[in-house]
């Protein structure tokens, strides 16, 4: 799969949604579908699963100006969006808090490679 270089250097974003993506999109939207996305680069994953009708959206990257990106090309889309999303800048679970927060579904895909995640580490987010 090609991808689009990262501005941090670390890697590439993909330029479509593989199959895993495709899923936690899936999942996304259902209803009362609570969704983190870990590495969410440019947003593809995210953008999508807006259009399709996902309301509690928290996208997490390494890089604030992926994110400032990502927050971008949401108001393009629609401006409403910005209210069904929450962006979070820093390494996950290290540099970041979720107080307490649970996911009904996480997506870490092109990113494992950076942290040692472990169950252990995750294991507060997921039931």
């Amino acid at each position: 799969m090609v991808g689009l270089q990262t501005l941090n250097k670390k890697g590439a974003i993909s330029l479509q949604l593989d199959p895993i993506s495709t899923a936690f999109v899936e999942r996304a939207v259902l209803r009362d579908a609570k969704v983190l996305e870990i590495g969410a680069g440019y947003g593809l994953a995210c953008l999508e699963a807006l259009k399709q009708g996902a309301e509690n959206y928290t996208a997490n990257e390494l890089d604030e100006r992926h994110l400032k990106i990502l927050a971008r090309r949401v108001k393009e889309l629609n401006e409403e969006y910005l209210s069904r999303i929450c962006l979070i800048s820093g390494s996950f679970p290290t540099e970041i808090r979720m107080n307490g927060k649970s996911f009904d579904a996480i997506l870490i895909a092109r990113v494992l490679h950076l942290r040692k995640y472990t169950l252990h580490s995750m294991k507060h987010y997921v039931y």
